[in-house]
């Protein structure tokens, strides 16, 4: 229970709920006032020293994914802001992990801190959302769909459209961008790392 003077303004799960909305409106407030910074609604998952950034707007799916990815190995930068430089390296965006439950509420699921771990490249971009009973066949994207992808879930890109831009291509200039549907997180969170472990190997290859 809350209470202001005698009377009760918030109790039980009410607060809760609050607390939440009061969090998810300071996170964007953040979003859309840091101008040193790109922000974009993205899971955010390292491999291979490098990022895999999963854009998409609440309810894609990706909150799912990047637990899945977590648990097979991945490591936890975000999930709910991509938050990247002007070089286009993402840097980490501590929060618990946001989970859907099948009543529609949100549950929060603590994470290792992550706030003293380094910027980090971009890999891999994985445009996706879940589709029960599809197949994993991720299908690749030019740089140029790649930054489209990441512009519709940047939250100043209308703001300061050139900067944004300019750092979304930084961003993708040396990454793999596929799009697909997928099945449950937990049956294509291997995949998905394999494929990071190819894309480095590959520009590994051509430097």
């Amino acid at each position: 229970m809350f209470k202001c003077g005698r009377k009760m303004l918030i109790s039980g799960k009410d607060r809760i709920l609050v607390l939440d909305a009061f969090a998810s409106h300071l996170e964007r407030t953040i979003a859309e006032n840091v101008s040193r910074y790109v922000f974009v609604h993205a899971g955010a998952v390292a491999s291979k020293n490098r990022m895999i950034l999963i854009p998409g707007p609440s309810g894609s799916g990706k909150s799912s994914l990047v637990r899945a990815l977590v648990e097979a190995g991945g490591v936890y930068y975000s999930d709910e802001y991509a938050v990247l430089d002007h070089d286009g390296s993402v840097h980490p965006f501590p929060r618990a992990l946001s989970l859907r439950r099948p009543d529609g509420q949100k549950r929060k699921v603590p994470m290792d801190d992550s706030r003293n771990y380094p910027p980090l490249p971009v890999g891999l971009v994985i445009v996706s959302r879940y589709q029960a009973g599809s197949q994993w066949d991720p299908e690749p994207l030019s740089p140029g769909q790649a930054v489209l992808a990441l512009l519709a879930n940047t939250v100043r890109a209308r703001l300061d459209p050139e900067r944004t831009i300019g750092t979304l291509r930084a961003a993708v200039g040396n990454c793999r961008a596929f799009e697909t549907v997928r099945p449950e997180a937990e049956a294509v969170a291997d995949e998905l790392l394999l494929l990071m472990t190819r894309v480095v190997g590959e520009r590994t290859e051509e430097a």
